[in-house]
């Protein structure tokens, strides 16, 4: 089994600036079970906000 079979739990800081820019940081945790290590990750983002 993966990472991808498992519990995780997100968190995310995100920023808006002119009213359309997005920067976030993204973080990941994978709590340890039957003997897999826990896991971690953490990765920064740009996006656009897109008011539909």
């Amino acid at each position: 089994m993966t990472a991808c079979s498992r519990p995780v739990v997100q968190g995310l800081v995100g920023l808006t600036f002119l009213e359309f820019l997005r920067a976030q940081l993204v973080g990941e945790w994978y709590p340890g079970t039957g003997g897999r290590k826990t896991l971690w990750s953490v990765a920064p983002g740009i996006g656009l906000e897109l008011g539909l």
